[in-house]
């Protein structure tokens, strides 16, 4: 919490921010291409566990 304080106390717009944007900038973001996304999406739509959805991916 301490990086995310200014003078101004602690920023939770500001924090909020930097988390998005590591999450967007983060090596496993940059590893799913969009029409991997598409079929993941597409698996879970018709109810697909995420362990079948992994296995199917492998």
């Amino acid at each position: 919490m301490a990086k995310n304080t200014g003078e101004r106390g602690y920023r939770h717009r500001q924090a909020q921010g930097r988390t998005d944007r590591w999450r967007t900038e983060s090596a496993r973001a940059s590893r799913m291409t969009p029409k991997m996304i598409e079929v993941i999406e597409s698996k879970l739509r018709v109810e697909w566990s995420p362990e079948q959805i992994l296995g199917w991916t492998d």
